[in-house]
């Protein structure tokens, strides 16, 4: 499979948030891996931010986190990949509670989405951007 770049999400962060969701992609198919491009700018203001990258494999119908990044009152990037053929553990389909800075292998619908939540109002051009990387 040729390797497919989705910019999943690009916001500004500017009150509390809870439960905001942006940025559905379809994923392609034969799709063996997904590489998360995390970029989290911090402007001032705020105390906590989780995002939550979540998966349905069922139309849309139900969603369940496959990784979760949580940041406070610094910039930082971070890069995650995801496989998903390897066989992963039972996992229970949370949404938006899974443990901060982990992630879940081997599992995962054909559909992709951020889901996030903020403490506290962010400012100062607070930003987040999630790029996918399906390889």
């Amino acid at each position: 499979m040729a390797t497919d770049t989705l910019s999943l999400a690009s916001i500004a962060i500017t009150a509390a948030a809870a439960g905001v969701v942006v940025g559905i992609g379809k994923v392609p198919p034969g799709t063996k891996h997904i590489t998360l491009h995390s970029n989290f700018t911090y402007g001032s203001g705020g105390t906590t931010a989780k995002f939550y990258l979540q998966s349905s494999a069922d139309d849309g119908v139900t969603w369940f986190d496959i990784a979760a990044l949580a940041h406070t009152t610094a910039s930082l990037r971070r890069m995650i990949s995801i496989d998903l053929e390897v066989a992963g553990a039972l996992a229970t389909a949370a949404d938006g509670t899974l443990a901060d800075n982990t992630k879940i292998d081997g599992i995962g619908g054909d559909r992709l989405r951020l889901k996030y939540t903020t403490v506290g109002v962010y400012a100062g051009s607070s930003t987040y951007k999630l790029d996918l990387i399906y390889r």
